[in-house]
Order: C-alpha cells, then sequence, then structure tokens
C-alpha cells in the first residue's frame, strides 16, 4: 500500500476518522514482467520492507527460496523500531536520551556477533531477566525505576514516559489475528477485520499476558509489543519469522484451481504482509499486495476500533502521534485538526 494515510479529529460531536489518499497500486507494475523481474521490482519498490516483499514474492510467485531474506528483514525490523524508540519518541517526550544508543542499535543489524547483540539488549533494558519474561508486577517497579533513577535504561526511560500518556482505556481494541484461511482474502478484495500487527508474535509472553488481563489491548501494551520486538531482533530473531513460516506451511504448494494464482505471506517490519499472484505464459498477469495497514483499514478493522475509543474532546497532544506509533501504518500519516 502506497498514498497517505490521514487522521481526521473529532468535530460536532463525530469520532476520529481515517482515510487513505493517493493510494495508486504499486503491484500493479509487476504485470507482465517475468517472476524474477517482479520480485526484484517489489524488493525495490519499498524502502523499509523490502526484504519482506521479497520473501512473500517468492511464495507467490513460486520462485526458489533465498538465503539472505531473514536477516535483511531482521535488519528492517530493527532499523524501524529502533528509530521510534530510542530517536522519534525520546524526541517528543522530551529526554535526553545518549544518541550512542541509537547508533549501537542500528550497527546490530550488520556484522556484529550473537553475543555482542544480546549483551545489547540486556544492554537497552538494564535487566538480567528478559523483558518478555517479567511479571506484570516487576514491570512496574522497573518503569518507576525508569522514571526515577539518574541515568535509567534507554527502553525504561522511553517505556515509563510513555505509561504517563497512555490512559489503559484509549486506543483500546482487540482482533484476532489472520489464520491461513483469513489469508484468501486478499483474492477477493475484502480483508476481515484482524489484527496483522506485530503483537500476535509476543503476545504469549508472561509479560504481555500480564498487562492485556489488566488493561487489554491498550496502546501502551503495542508500544511495548514493539519494544519487545526490537530486542527479539537482536537476541531471538527465529521468533519473529515463527508465526508467519507457520502460516506459509498451510498455504497451497501450487495455483488455486479457482484464480490460478498463489499465495505468498511474510513477516515485515509492521506485521503480517501477503502477496497473491497469477502467472501465465511465464509472465505475471495479475498482482495484489495486502500490507499490514491494509488488514487494518478493513471496515470495522483495527485502525476504526482504536479510534473509536479516543477521546473526543481533551485529547492529549500527543495521543494521536501515540496511536499511529502503535499501530505503526505502512505509509505516511497525517493529523488534520
Amino acid at each position: 500500500m502506497m498514498g497517505r494515510l490521514v487522521l481526521s479529529a473529532p468535530q460536532a460531536g463525530q469520532p476520529w476518522r481515517a482515510r487513505i489518499q493517493n493510494s495508486p497500486d504499486m503491484a500493479r507494475t509487476c504485470v507482465d514482467l517475468t517472476p524474477e523481474e517482479a520480485r526484484s521490482r517489489l524488493a525495490s519498490l519499498f524502502s523499509l520492507c523490502g526484504a519482506a516483499h521479497a520473501t512473500a514474492a517468492t511464495q507467490a510467485l513460486g520462485l526458489p527460496e533465498q538465503d539472505s531474506t531473514n536477516t535483511s528483514a531482521t535488519h528492517d525490523i530493527l532499523r524501524d523500531h529502533a528509530l521510534e524508540l530510542l530517536h522519534t519518541w525520546p524526541r517528543h517526550l522530551g529526554l535526553t536520551l545518549d544518541r550512542t544508543w541509537l547508533t549501537r542499535t542500528l550497527g546490530a543489524g550488520n556484522d556484529w556477533a550473537d553475543n555482542a547483540r544480546t549483551q545489547l539488549a540486556t544492554a537497552l533494558t538494564g535487566l538480567e531477566t528478559p523483558l518478555a519474561l517479567l511479571a506484570e508486577a516487576d514491570f512496574t517497579l522497573w518503569l518507576e525505576a525508569g522514571r526515577t533513577a539518574q541515568t535509567p535504561p534507554p527502553l525504561a526511560a522511553v517505556l515509563a514516559a510513555l505509561r504517563l500518556i497512555a490512559p489503559p482505556d484509549q486506543g483500546r481494541a482487540d482482533l484476532p489475528a489472520p489464520d491461513s484461511t483469513d489469508l484468501e482474502a486478499i483474492t477477493t478484495g475484502k480483508a476481515p477485520a484482524r489484527d496483522a500487527s506485530i503483537l500476535a508474535d509476543h503476545r504469549n509472553t508472561p509479560l504481555l499476558r500480564g498487562l492485556i488481563a489488566r488493561e487489554g489491548v491498550s496502546l501502551f501494551v503495542r508500544m511495548v509489543a514493539r519494544a519487545l520486538d526490537m530486542l527479539a531482533a537482536l537476541s531471538n530473531p527465529a521468533r519473529l519469522f515463527a508465526r508467519t513460516r507457520a502460516l506459509a506451511a498451510h498455504l497451497p504448494a501450487g495455483p488455486d484451481e479457482a484464480t490460478g494464482g498463489r499465495l505468498g505471506v511474510a513477516r515485515a517490519a509492521r506485521g503480517v504482509l501477503v502477496h497473491h499472484a497469477t502467472i501465465q505464459n511465464g509472465r505475471v498477469r495479475a498482482y495484489t499486495v495486502l500490507s499490514p495497514t491494509g488488514w487494518h483499514m478493513a471496515q470495522d478493522g483495527l485502525l476504526s476500533r482504536c479510534l473509536r475509543s479516543l477521546p473526543l474532546t481533551d485529547s492529549p497532544a500527543l495521543l494521536p502521534a501515540l496511536l499511529l506509533s502503535a499501530l505503526n501504518p505502512c505509509v505516511p500519516a497525517l493529523v488534520e485538526p
């Protein structure tokens, strides 16, 4: 999905609204190309998730799997979260954060040894126990230290400040993650309302189970999931791809009898990415991409549900920015007054 996501602030008692502007179908540029040409084009069109698009395209186009795609996708995921959590939000929140943390984290996507990446993940939290394994009570104590310590670990400082601007009841929305049957919605053009974000990859961790039991799937919970995703990219990258590999394993091995098309699925920085390709006489005859934002823009989907739970008046200035950061759309976003 390309174009721009526009959020419109409440007016005359109406809730927040969202729409996509200027959304050309970039997948149509693949029509009449060979499968190899189509994969190369899709990988180059998307500046952040090119590796994920290459993975989904490889499956949808029936091409041999590429060995390096998960490594590149891990780098993309790490970069996306690091820029948000170690640069954008410290700036929004007025935090003084040593820029070395961002430099080190972005550099970890290159040639660092596994033990150095794990040590960095530990340093970012200041915890001996992985953040994902904390009980809720211990997490609360960690956040308090993030507010009161003279030099708190960077993720503790950022999440503690986010906790103060993210009331549990605002932006709360819970939907099931897409399963292998849901992926076929791409062939109809009508995606069901599903949560295609990264949340499902961490929902069963002790930390998120405790938080969700207390406050539901709030904006803050989704920001914690982004922190867990960044840490997993450093210390346990295989976790990031387990769910989409399982989804891919349940897809038909060959073209669908009804449409002649084939599905592909991959883990992008923002969540579940789906491609559908139809090949005839060695050329692409039809191509469709369903991004995580495409899932979330479905009728009565995740974005509209989150928006409905935002206050109509007296909204904190950073709350729309927090919603966009928590859902992490695949396109530039604008908030209209």
